[in-house]
């Protein structure tokens, strides 16, 4: 049976996902620009980086143990890297890099499609058990299992590496870029890319945090400022 830690991780899991899907296709529904549908989707894919651990607490509800293949939770954590990763430096680059786009985008990719081929070459393609551990807190068929990369193992400390680069390029083109625009605009356009900047900035610092630092049961700290980082970035790119 799901203990308490187990169902307020679980709930603030649930509560991301849908919120991110429902304001995400808030925006695609009522944009006036391509930048407002590409920033509805990258906040459906920031809220489902929660859709592994949605799935385990289901697993837990339903069944009181977690799937046979744990894999699957780190696949569908992770494998939202990519898109996030392109369609936000593309969104960025749109707005303060537009002669560098297509560099910006294919660098993007590169890093993005080589850190979601890793997770599967080192889930399936390599002997011996794959660089992640449960959380500290972690009880079978009690609490969500919560995967960490183990920064002892080589592999595991590739994989950080690659996760960081790829969020380092979208701290410079979304987070840096975005506070360059809000000095040069005034009004609400500056509001604007200030909630842009404050939802990347979030959603960088704290994903780093939830995927390598072990918090136990204050894992609810950097859950809740992820979904304040996609809440943040609907305010700024909401269509007026």
């Amino acid at each position: 049976m799901v203990n308490t830690i187990g169902m307020i991780d679980g709930i603030l899991a649930l509560a991301i996902v849908l919120i991110s899907i429902l304001i995400g296709l808030l925006n695609i529904i009522k944009a006036k620009a391509k930048l407002q549908k590409i920033s509805g989707i990258i906040i459906i894919c920031m809220g489902l980086v929660m859709l592994g651990n949605l799935i385990d607490f289901f697993a837990l509800l339903f069944t009181e143990s977690h799937l046979n293949e744990p894999e699957i939770y780190i696949i569908l954590t992770y494998i939202w890297i990519a898109p996030i990763l392109i369609l936000g430096t593309s969104m960025g680059a749109e707005a303060i890099l537009p002669d560098k786009k297509k560099l910006v985008i294919i660098i993007s990719a590169i890093l993005g499609l080589i850190f979601v081929i890793l997770i599967f070459v080192v889930l399936y393609g390599l002997e011996g058990d794959p660089p992640f551990t449960a959380s500290k807190n972690y009880v079978s068929g009690e609490t969500l299992i919560n995967f960490r990369f183990i920064l002892d193992d080589p592999m595991g400390m590739l994989l950080v590496v690659l996760l960081i680069a790829c969020l380092a390029v979208m701290l410079i083109i979304n987070v840096i870029g975005s506070l360059q625009k809000a000095g040069e605009s005034s009004g609400v356009i500056k509001t604007k890319f200030i909630m842009i900047s404050l939802g990347w900035l979030l959603f960088i610092v704290f994903g780093v945090v939830d995927s390598i630092i072990d918090l136990g049961d204050l894992i609810m700290i950097p859950r809740l400022l992820i979904l304040l980082s996609v809440l943040c970035l609907y305010l700024g790119t909401k269509p007026s």
